[in-house]
């Protein structure tokens, strides 16, 4: 899944319970801040546990690692992409800067 799909998801089921958690040092109910009261028969009716609530959290960890890992072979791509280039045009540095991220993973 996308990680805005799986972001989004996790804000529906966890933003009812979130909203009408308390805070137990001071005693207030911020559920009853956003509508007006604290009773909300469906929020109430279908309380998460936290099993559920770490199930959420782990698949919107999973779906941001998968999300940095793509960004971050995207922009390794890219960055020799522009070395080859810059050699192409007659950069001058060595050839084995292209070269040694393939050597290392050969390695």
């Amino acid at each position: 899944q996308k990680y805005a799909e799986v972001q989004a998801t996790a804000a529906e089921k966890l933003g009812g319970a979130t909203a009408m958690e308390t805070d137990v040092e001071n005693g207030t109910d911020y559920g009853a801040m956003e509508g007006g009261n604290a009773s909300n028969s469906e929020q109430t009716s279908h309380p998460i546990s936290d099993e559920e609530r770490s199930e959420i959290k782990a698949e919107v960890l999973e779906a941001s690692s998968k999300a940095f890992g793509t960004c971050c072979s995207q922009f390794f791509f890219l960055v020799l992409v522009c070395m080859c280039l810059g050699k192409l045009q007659g950069a001058g540095f060595s050839s084995i800067w292209i070269l040694s991220p393939f050597l290392f993973i050969a390695s």
